[in-house]
């Protein structure tokens, strides 16, 4: 059996699918929106931190650094499965 002889339709296929999602990453709207999710959520962690130290001190800042734990974890997965 000769394997060394590919269809060119499967490889316009996965071309065609490789061009159409560097699209998607190109759209310089899409990547302003997500620079400014990013900053925003940056900015609620810091101030959320900022609001314990004022109220708690460094007890505060612990009791906040382990309850965020879990929702940045739950970010990176959805950063990583693309949602």
């Amino acid at each position: 059996m000769d394997m060394s002889k590919t269809p060119d339709l499967a490889e316009d296929q996965i071309e065609a699918a490789a061009a159409a999602e560097d699209d998607h990453h190109d759209d310089p709207k899409s990547q302003l929106r997500a620079e400014i999710i990013g900053f925003v959520i940056a900015a609620l962690i810091l101030a959320t931190l900022g609001g314990a130290f004022l109220l708690l001190g460094l007890a505060g800042v612990g009791l906040t650094a382990v309850a965020i734990v879990p929702v940045l974890y739950l970010m990176l997965i959805l950063l990583t499965a693309g949602a």
